[in-house]
């Protein structure tokens, strides 16, 4: 069972730790080594933090995955309703006096939110379950609604967990309560496994909803849901929203589509109005930034994305990979580790300067084309013709290195290949031509053996292709191709520049240029690949790509929330922006293999409104939003995607494959990715 999917979704949780003084805990969430910003539970352990709901063990560390206990969770509570004038003497005989948790117990237990486990013990140090966390919750919402005199509303339909027979009896009715205030959730299959003990970042998570349920409560009494009668009129509206990301796969990859995230809003609106002079004003609770959404959705739970991802590595480690350059074959090999070697066949032809002694160039180039196509049938010319190349190819590992790293560089720049040149030098070419000799050598002698019974007649090997291989130093590939993204990365920030100033003669200032860079450095293929020694490289680990991900998605939103200073000068900023950008789109050749349904008027509504998205700038809440971008992977398609790329780098249409690769076919189909902004749901 993984922890974190179960409660990341709302369930349990923890808080205190020790019998330290708690006032001497309290914590900055951005100095804590144990919580990162990419880490699902940091915006929760951020929200109970600031409101010193929740504590540190020390001033830098929160112990997310540090169970709670009962003394902790009712300290929890404690401090959330922050009551004065409790005692500090012990109400149960197994809390001490004066500690760090007895007053909190003692409220807890004096308003009925705990019962003790019998015998006056409350077993302060147990740590507690997710049913009994539920169980004190819904407690704690009958005090608090009998205390301020408040209704909260159940926001969810209710329905019943696949393991709802573990749940004990006493908690029956609060997990059910929990569930359809949006308090708890099951699993990624459904599962409340409400007998297993809670973290304290689950507890942050719950807490942080609780606390949001709590400020949407509707005051009882007054007429339509506000106090009417006197000076104002006060009226209380709630919205909940659910924001969905979803991808549609075609069936022959997965039965089944993933959802990668899923994200549960409640938005408080009350509107007072003066019952003498008819004005009105607005205050609007719980509403979110486009920003706080999108990060808390990208950090909610990144199991999703690293199974994606697990399953995208697991078609390509221990897989080899060939395709032939202008008659150049190169293989890329990736073994089960990600660890990537790769290798170029060269014709010796290519590289020796030789007068033809007993044969012509023609023989040679036909010999060389026959071992290559693995075509081993051999008559007593082929002979003749194999010694006169085995005296080439020592002929080539003879040259000195300079000679033979400058003509392996002369051939490839003639082929187009310099970047592969580059990862290759004299002791590789050698080493490829000793092998080649070695091959072929024996091949000769095979040949011989048999022509020497029958001289007049054919010899057919059973013999796997013969090519002279030489390895490439990836390494130095790296290099030059992190040399490159360096050049172009300022014609790339230039050019993103005049696409979103287009016609005027603005510039980015220092903040956006900063947060675009950020954006395009993501593609820096050292962020992809790490050197691995001998001329290697390695892919690497599923959880740094996860997080190449989730950068990428908050460094998109930084980047427009950095364009927000426009919208001053322009509201309707984002608006051209987006219809820039779509005009551009239908005018290419690209719209026939990718489509989008997106409404431009909502999407620039939602850039431009750095207060909250659920609610509109008339205060009134936002209806459903649907998003969508659909991309139709075909041959035709990949047609495209070549044409773009090759478009982009000169190079690599020498490198790609021109037909779309066995691995890739299996892919062939439609996906679409689907964001959507549910109101009521």
């Amino acid at each position: 069972m993984n922890r974190k999917k179960v409660l990341a979704l709302g369930l349990a949780g923890s808080m205190l730790l020790g019998t330290v003084t708690t006032s001497a805990l309290a914590v900055d969430v951005n100095q804590l080594v144990d919580v990162e910003k990419t880490d699902w539970f940091y915006p929760y352990v951020q929200y109970v933090a600031e409101r010193d709901y929740m504590q540190g063990i020390s001033s830098n560390k929160f112990a997310p995955e540090m169970e709670m206990t009962r003394a902790m969770f009712a300290t929890v509570l404690y401090r959330m309703e922050n009551p004065t004038g409790v005692s500090e003497e012990s109400m149960f005989v197994d809390v001490p006096n004066g500690t760090w948790y007895t007053q909190a117990v003692n409220w807890a237990g004096g308003n009925k939110i705990v019962n003790g486990i019998g015998g006056n013990k409350f077993n302060p140090e147990a740590p507690i379950t997710r049913e009994q966390i539920c169980t004190m919750v819904a407690r704690y919402l009958e005090y608090a609604a009998a205390k301020h005199n408040k209704l909260y509303k159940t926001t969810v339909v209710e329905k019943t967990f696949p393991d709802a027979n573990l749940i004990s009896d006493f908690a029956k009715d609060a997990v059910k309560k929990c569930q359809m205030w949006g308090l708890v959730e099951g699993n990624e299959k459904g599962y409340m496994n409400p007998q297993d003990n809670a973290t304290r970042a689950e507890v942050a998570a719950v807490i942080e909803r609780l606390n949001e349920l709590m400020a949407a409560g509707v005051s009882v009494g007054g007429g339509g849901g506000g106090g009417g009668g006197g000076d104002s009129t006060v009226t209380t509206e709630t919205a909940n929203y659910t924001v969905r990301v979803t991808l549609d796969v075609p069936s022959t990859v997965s039965a089944t589509d993933p959802e990668f995230a899923v994200g549960s809003y409640t938005v408080k609106k009350t509107t007072t109005t003066n019952n003498k002079t008819g004005d009105q004003s607005v205050a609007v609770e719980g509403d979110q930034s486009l920003s706080d959404v999108v990060t808390a959705l990208i950090n909610s739970d990144d199991t999703k994305l690293k199974n994606t991802v697990d399953g995208a590595l697991d078609k390509v480690l221990g897989k080899e990979f060939t395709q032939t350059v202008k008659g150049h074959e190169v293989t890329v090999t990736i073994d089960e580790d990600g660890v990537i070697s790769a290798a170029m066949s060269v014709d010796v032809n290519d590289f020796a300067d030789l007068e033809v002694q007993a044969v012509t160039q023609a023989d040679l180039e036909k010999l060389v084309d026959k071992l290559q196509k693995g075509d081993m049938t051999f008559t007593a010319d082929d002979v003749d013709v194999m010694a006169d190349l085995l005296t080439r190819v020592d002929d080539v590992v003879d040259l000195p290195d300079s000679e033979l790293e400058a003509k392996v560089k002369e051939v490839a720049s003639q082929l187009g290949l310099e970047q592969l040149a580059d990862g290759m030098d004299a002791q590789s070419i050698r080493n490829a031509a000793n092998t080649y000799t070695g091959e072929l050598k024996e091949i000769k002698a095979e040949v011989e053996t048999q022509l020497a019974v029958n001289p007049d007649g054919t010899v057919t090997l059973d013999r796997a292709p013969v090519l002279m291989k030489v390895s490439v130093n990836l390494e130095k590939y790296l290099d030059k191709a992190g040399e490159k993204f360096t050049e172009k990365e300022n014609a790339a920030i230039n050019k993103l520049e005049k696409e979103i100033y287009q016609g005027t003669t603005k510039e980015l200032t220092a903040d956006q240029e900063t947060a675009a860079r950020a954006l395009y450095n993501l593609n820096d293929p050292e962020n992809y690949v790490e050197m691995a020694g001998e001329g290697k490289l390695k892919l690497k680990s599923v959880s740094d790509y996860v997080a190449l991900i989730r950068n990428n998605v908050l460094s998109s939103v930084a980047f427009y929330e950095s364009l927000n200073t426009n919208l001053a000068d322009d509201p309707n900023f984002y608006l051209n922006l987006l219809t820039r950008a779509e005009d551009k789109y239908t005018t290419s050749s690209y719209k026939d293999y990718i489509t989008y349904d997106v409404d431009l008027t909502k999407a620039a509504a939602l850039l431009s409104d750095p207060d909250g998205i659920f609610v509109d700038e008339n205060k009134d809440f936002r209806d459903t939003m649907t998003f969508q971008v659909k991309a139709d992977v075909s041959e035709a398609s990949y047609d495209k995607v070549l044409e773009f790329i090759t478009g982009k780098w000169s190079s690599a249409g020498d490198i790609l494959p021109t037909d779309i690769p066995a691995q890739l076919s299996k892919l062939i189909g439609e996906y679409t990715l689907t964001v959507s902004i549910t109101k009521g749901a």
